[in-house]
Formats: C-alpha cells, sequence, structure tokens
C-alpha cells in the first residue's frame, strides 16, 4: 500500500508541475473575488472618461496607464450603489503613492469614469 502511495504521489506533483507549465504559458487568470471580477468587467467595456479624468490623463500623461489604475484598484461595495441601473461602483486605487478614488458607472456596453476625490 505504501509504494502505490508513493507512485501517486510522485504521478501528482508530475502533473501539478505540468499543469502549472502549461497555464503560465497561456497567461490564464482566476477571477473569483467580488473585485476581481467586477474590475474585470470595468475594464472590457468602452471607457467615457468625465471632464476631470480627461484632464488628469492630459496633464499627467497617464492615458497608458489608466487600465493598470483601475485593474489595482479596489471597489468599495459598501458605498457602490450595484443595485441601480446603471450600477454604480466605488473604486479606490493609487497612482504614484497617492489615494486616487473613482465612481465607475458600468453600463451594458461604456463604463464611465468619473473622479471624486484625490488624497
Amino acid at each position: 500500500m505504501l509504494r502505490r502511495l508513493r507512485f501517486f504521489g510522485i504521478g501528482f506533483l508530475i502533473s501539478i508541475m505540468a499543469v502549472g507549465f502549461f497555464w503560465s504559458k497561456k497567461k490564464v487568470q482566476f477571477d473569483y473575488g467580488m473585485d476581481a471580477r467586477t474590475l474585470k468587467s470595468i475594464t472590457y467595456r468602452k471607457k467615457i472618461y468625465s471632464d476631470e479624468i480627461q484632464q488628469l490623463i492630459t496633464e499627467k500623461n497617464i492615458d497608458s496607464v489608466m487600465n493598470s489604475i483601475l485593474m489595482r484598484g479596489d471597489v468599495n461595495f459598501g458605498k457602490s450603489k450595484q443595485h441601480e441601473k446603471p450600477a454604480k461602483y466605488w473604486v479606490e486605487s493609487t497612482y504614484k503613492a497617492k489615494k486616487v478614488v473613482f465612481w465607475v458607472v458600468r453600463n451594458d456596453s461604456t463604463a464611465t469614469i468619473e473622479l471624486t476625490a484625490k488624497e
């Protein structure tokens, strides 16, 4: 029995390494958390920026990093209004060690991003 268990364990470890190797090549993401699913659905939609955000993007030249700012953010579901139509999410993120807070209005095909406060 012990011999069988060793063979099973060796095979199990080899299969885990093989699956890990193939998944790392495909860049698979596992977005199981509520934050991750919400932020992923926002980043895949066409984004519409408010005038304040557009001005900030132009001044700081951060158009290319706007998606990563959103993806690193945290959705505060206590302040969000996700049950309204359209859903409105309170997203807190950081940029250059400063906290930035966004309201994101998620429609069927677009996400409108509005700046609320900077700290």
